[in-house]
């Protein structure tokens, strides 16, 4: 029987046997031929196989596309609500044929003369011709458009005095107020009671790693007693509630 170091003593297999083979994967052994999977047609793929059947009233070529119309439906009479039907759809009273491309202009328009307002509003604006610029760089002149006499002594109406007139400041309004300010005397000469003291002090923790436990609860609250109210609202809905099944 082979010991153990028999056994780690010996060389590794080598099964890179064939080292000129393209594919990664190779058999040391063919695989042996297998038989064709043979198929078998079962009653449902039979009756899906079948084609569908045609209609008996289906004919093959008509002999005209002219359909032969029976006596009864040559004799047959109308009713009232048919020949409603069948009238045309009437126009709507708004409905206006096409009209004419070019308008036709009377007489009475051709000799119109028109009014001094209506002279006055044809006139096209006027428009002042733009500063030459010496530069590319922009000047405060060159956006100063030109007044005119009427407007430099015109007169402002009250109202319009009234509607320049600045909002004032309401009377509750306070400025901001500066990032530092003085402190007075009274406050730097304060002198800190033992309870302020006792307060300024930052409390004292240890960490996890030196005994401290989070999870800790402390005697006054396991003795604490929930008001009706918390009570109210830690019961759940009625609705929300599942009752363990027996």
């Amino acid at each position: 029987m082979e010991t153990r170091i028999d056994v780690l003593a010996k060389p590794k297999k080598n099964f890179l046997k064939f080292p000129d083979r393209h594919s990664v994967y190779w058999l040391d052994n063919m695989p042996s031929q297998r038989a064709a999977t043979t198929s078998v047609l079962t009653p449902r793929l039979s009756e899906l196989s079948q084609f569908k059947a045609l209609n008996t009233k289906y004919s093959e070529d008509r002999r005209s596309p002219i359909w032969t119309v029976s006596a009864a439906a040559l004799k047959s009479t109308a009713t009232k609500r048919l020949e409603e039907l069948a009238q045309p759809k009437a126009l709507s009273q708004e409905w206006e044929p096409q009209r004419f491309v070019y308008s036709v202009v009377s007489e009475a328009v051709k000799s119109a003369v028109p009014s001094p307002r209506i002279l006055q509003l044809a006139r096209p604006k006027r428009r002042y011709p733009p500063v030459a610029r010496e530069s590319l760089i922009w000047s405060p002149e060159e956006g100063i458009s030109i007044v005119t006499e009427a407007a430099c002594s015109a007169v402002a109406t009250p109202r319009l005095q009234d509607l320049a007139t600045a909002k004032k400041v309401h009377p509750l309004f306070l400025p901001e107020k500066p990032t530092a300010w003085p402190v007075p005397e009274s406050a730097m000469k304060v002198v800190a009671s033992d309870r302020v003291h006792v307060l300024a002090k930052p409390k004292v923790r240890k960490g996890i790693f030196e005994g401290y436990d989070p999870y800790l609860v402390t005697e006054t609250a396991k003795q604490a007693q929930a008001s009706p109210r918390v009570l109210e609202l830690s019961t759940p809905l009625p609705r929300k509630v599942r009752h363990k099944k027996i």
